[in-house]
């Protein structure tokens, strides 16, 4: 895949500024939330830093504000990415969500609305503990994080919020799944994951009373209460898995990244479901001959299944910004990339790089919406966070 050198135009939509949507009862023809740009994505890099007041645009990531480096758990940066149908969600750890939705009007080249939902008063104190799919909604879980500093917050109540699409903030939202979990019993809400069996495994913690207090559950349907497990079975649900368990298209892509830089492992965004899934690369067996990426690292993927609409795609890429990538047709040209698997013609992972990233900073995840691809970079120092925002491209095959 190359990366060439065009041109990013980012289209500010000013007569398009933040609207709250309607309320219970009006009327729906009630304004809808405007985008805060339109990106039309070339193969020259667009960056954002994530400032206070929203997404703010940068030459490079070296220019973004001195923001101090705090842990974590309490510095603003992508925590999580989800892709919704045709959408990706940025969930913004202590902050909010970002939108990236297809844009196409009349009269104007097709492009990638950027949306803003934020509620600092409420999200600003907390960690975002998972970001998920609840009802064909993106959904976010905070809880209250005290390993780094004691917080003088109280717990989160509401503790779960949803995005609504023509809302300029995160809709409070009830998980009926939490509620063996009551806030108002001292418990937070600590961890959220999918894992074997097509369940949903969460954590509550209770730390009010002397000896802290943790229940570990699961469910099918977070619609629902659910079944208490051990302590086990809840850290097993969490390892990674073989690469044999990924799909054949991912599964190519990694086995070239991991050939690349055995070891480690791959926290890969797959399209329709929460969170991440995490891949096993194998034991650590060295570097890469080149020297290029050390042994251990991990790796960010993400992987789309092919539909009528668009092809598949996987891709694996490391801090640095080097990895690999694959596109598979749509099922109309099925037969033709079986036979040509047939006669050993299919297209091999192809060599990815992102743009190179100032010293001290990693790219933390990548997805695609459409043929845009967007990657989360942070400024890092062990295991604190400074100035942290993404970067726009276009992807080209």
């Amino acid at each position: 895949m190359k990366i060439g050198a065009a041109l990013l135009l980012v289209t500010l939509l000013c007569s398009c500024s933040p609207r709250r949507g309607r309320a219970d009862g009006e009327p729906a023809g009630s304004p809808a939330l405007g985008p805060l740009a339109v990106l039309e994505a070339g193969e020259n890099p667009l960056w954002f830093e994530l400032a206070e007041a929203g997404p703010r645009q940068l030459g490079f990531p070296d220019e973004a504000g001195l923001s101090p480096f705090a842990p974590w758990p309490l510095a603003r940066h992508i925590r999580f990415i989800l892709p919704l149908g045709d959408e990706l969600i940025l969930g913004i750890n202590r902050e909010g969500f970002l939108r990236f939705a297809p844009w196409n009007t009349a009269g104007s080249a097709a492009g990638t609305a950027l949306y803003r939902i934020a509620d600092l008063p409420r999200w600003s104190p907390y960690t975002l503990a998972a970001l998920f799919s609840f009802e064909g909604r993106a959904a976010a879980l905070l809880y209250r994080d005290g390993f780094f500093a004691d917080s003088p917050a109280s717990l989160p109540d509401p503790r779960a919020f949803s995005l609504d699409p023509d809302f300029p903030e995160p809709r409070p939202l009830n998980i009926p799944a939490f509620d063996d979990f009551p806030a108002a019993e001292g418990w937070d809400m600590e961890a959220l994951h999918t894992g074997p069996g097509g369940y949903w495994y969460y954590r509550g913690i209770r730390k009010s009373a002397g000896q802290p207090e943790s229940g570990y559950y699961r469910t099918r349907d977070l619609g629902f209460k659910g079944e208490a497990v051990s302590l086990s079975v809840f850290q097993n649900s969490a390892l990674p898995e073989p690469l044999a368990a990924a799909p054949p298209l991912l599964r190519s892509v990694l086995e070239a990244a991991f050939a690349h830089s055995p070891g480690g492992a791959a926290a890969v965004v797959f399209s329709g479901l929460p969170g991440f899934r995490y891949f096993n690369g194998g034991p650590e067996e060295g570097g890469a001959a080149d020297g290029s990426e050390p042994a251990g690292l991990n790796l960010t993927g993400f992987y789309r299944e092919a539909s009528a609409a668009r092809p598949g795609a996987a891709l694996a890429v490391f801090p640095g910004g080097r990895g690999f990538f694959r596109m598979e047709p749509v099922p109309a040209e099925a037969a033709a990339a079986v036979e040509a698997v047939i006669a050993g013609t299919a297209a091999a992972p192809q060599p990815l790089t992102l743009p190179p990233l100032p010293p001290g900073f990693a790219y933390t995840a990548a997805a695609l919406c459409g043929n845009t691809l967007i990657a989360a970079w942070e400024e890092q120092e062990g295991y604190s966070i400074g100035a942290a925002g993404f970067m726009v491209i276009a992807l080209s095959y």
